[in-house]
């Protein structure tokens, strides 16, 4: 138990080494990069309703009227083709610059991580997969339905509509925009495999911080019991 915990936190700390972008501030494994450009693409799911919504960092208030694509983001370094997600919605695309990082940072570590949990659990790219059997048996899910998944849980995050220390869901402001009110049924009004994935990854983030009742979170404070030998069990 405690050597999967330490697993995954070194994996989601892995997925914190980030480059931060400047503009509409994508998140991004980090490498050792020059350049970097966004381009998105569009992926068919669409906002099904207006959503307003104010951006955290700079207080702009923003609308994303119904039938706008939520497009797929992607960054190239070095002319390398990379997913990417934003912290900052609203704001606008166009050419990024490397390490600028005042938004990331005033998120604080607690929403960091909770980010990083999210991409852990999310969408890296169509070849990683760590937990195979977090979907339910015979539901084929596109690429580009985890990855908006996984931004609207972000966008949860950075917004404060989602508690970065337990998950706990406040506001369902950006899966209720692309899923519709009975986003959290078994049979959503739109998208529903974007809700399917969402409440997928949620469960994961909920579970892999679920901590037992004889336990603490670190190893260094838990206590210690003592079990006895009865001559054939203990």
């Amino acid at each position: 138990m405690v050597r999967k915990r330490s697993k995954l936190s070194r994996a989601a700390a892995m997925l914190l080494s980030v480059v931060m972008i400047l503009s509409c501030f994508v998140i991004i494994p980090a490498t050792d990069v020059g350049a970097v450009s966004l381009t998105e693409t569009e992926t068919g799911i669409k906002f099904v309703k207006n959503v307003t919504f104010e951006e955290p960092y700079t207080g702009n208030s923003y609308t994303y009227y119904k039938g706008r694509d939520r497009q797929r983001m992607y960054v190239y370094e070095n002319n390398v083709k990379k997913n990417a997600y934003c912290i900052q919605p609203g704001t606008t695309t166009g050419d990024m610059t490397k390490g600028e990082r005042s938004a990331w940072d005033a998120l604080g570590t607690t929403k960091e991580r909770a980010i990083a949990l999210a991409m852990y659990y999310g969408f890296i790219d169509s070849s990683t997969n760590h937990n195979p059997d977090m979907y339910p048996s015979g539901r084929n899910f596109t690429d580009d339905q985890r990855w908006v998944a996984t931004q609207l849980i972000i966008w949860d995050l950075v917004c404060g509509y989602r508690d970065p220390a337990n998950f706990e869901l406040k506001y369902d402001r950006w899966i209720d925009s692309i899923c519709g009110d009975k986003w959290n049924t078994n049979n959503p009004e739109y998208n529903w495999q974007v809700a399917w994935c969402y409440k997928a990854i949620v469960n994961k983030m909920i579970e892999h911080k679920t901590i037992m009742s004889f336990a603490e979170k670190w190893s260094s404070s838990a206590p210690t019991h003592t079990m006895k030998w009865n001559g054939s069990a203990y």
